[in-house]
């Protein structure tokens, strides 16, 4: 069952300004182990020079002298993960033929954190000159991806734009998705193949029934609960597959998501995050590593849809550049 966690960027507590950027690597976990197991013998040592005595303690260390040692056993091994460890992206759903943005969702993969952030932006959100679907309409996902770059004082942002059949196929790519409906949605389509009709509740749903979901004008909540929506499916994409499993075969992911969508993130940029998403394969063993963060915006005088001052602040926080790890 898919999990994941929310969190208003307002409300933000000490843990999201506290980085922690070294991590163990999977070997150093397995010298953990090592140092278990030498710090068990230890104790059985010191219990048997209490029962045998001091004669008995001489011949003791001259049979642990004997055993093989092998040099560097219990050397703790860490990765100190910095901005280039990171991806951040952002995720642009489209209409049909991909002219029209409908959903935007910014993403860092954060391995200095532990977490994947996610963020649901709405088409009109002021950021910079233009709306960020009038950049999209300028020059489509790069633009938005330089945009937010600027907005959020990060070097690298990437973007994947999805329309009605990348969805469905990189939810079948993936073997379906979790959603949880807090209502039904009804939608007769004038084309019958994009209707959609679902009860509430939470289920597994393949790749059609996404993308007809989420292409659905006539949600009961409005466009901000379909927002609402999209980002939790993204969430729940990350939380089911970005698993363990993976964490020696990053490539693997990569080559399941980059067919169904177009993207600037290349093998290179793969190659160079490797490190840090493999940390986060590993770190998500209980499939909820997703963290869905808010925004508060507001209309000015002006008419233009902006980010609250302190929601700014924090976007820049949780996806921008960390700049120098601790030490």
């Amino acid at each position: 069952m898919a999990k994941y966690k929310s969190k208003n960027l307002l409300v933000l507590d000490g843990t999201l300004t506290s980085v922690d950027r070294n991590h163990k690597t999977m070997f150093s976990r397995r010298e953990d182990k090592k140092k278990i197991a030498v710090m068990a013998a230890a104790v059985v040592f010191a219990l048997l020079v209490l029962l045998i005595g001091a004669r008995g303690m001489v011949s003791l260390c001259i049979t642990l002298q004997e055993q093989e040692i092998i040099p560097g056993a219990v050397t703790e091994q860490t990765i100190t993960y910095t901005d280039k460890d990171s991806l951040t992206a952002i995720v642009i759903k489209t209409n049909d033929d991909g002219t029209v943005p409908e959903q935007f969702v910014l993403t860092r993969y954060e391995p200095s954190e532990d977490a994947v952030y996610l963020t649901a932006l709405a088409p009109e959100l002021m950021m910079g000159e233009r709306t960020l679907a009038g950049h999209y309409a300028v020059g489509g996902g790069a633009q938005c991806a330089a945009a937010v770059s600027d907005y959020v004082k990060t070097e690298n942002v990437y973007y994947y734009t999805l329309e009605f059949n990348g969805v469905k196929s990189l939810v079948n790519e993936m073997g379906g998705v979790t959603i949880e409906l807090p209502c039904s949605i009804n939608y007769n389509a004038p084309d019958s193949r994009r209707s959609i009709n679902v009860a509430a509740g939470k289920r597994v749903f393949e790749g059609g029934e996404t993308a007809r979901l989420f292409n659905c004008p006539e949600w009961p909540g409005g466009v901000q609960q379909r927002r609402t929506i999209f980002v939790q499916m993204l969430a729940a994409l990350v939380n089911e597959n970005l698993a363990p499993s993976y964490s020696d075969r990053i490539e693997k992911i990569y080559g399941r998501v980059e067919p169904h969508a177009k993207t600037n993130v290349s093998m290179d940029v793969i190659q160079r995050c490797y490190d840090g998403l493999a940390r986060l394969a590993t770190a998500n063993a209980e499939g909820n590593i997703a963290l869905i963060m808010d925004v508060e915006t507001y209309v000015n005088e002006n008419g233009e849809l902006k980010c609250s001052g302190d929601s700014y602040e924090n976007l820049m926080m949780i996806y921008g550049d960390r700049g120098a790890p601790q030490q």
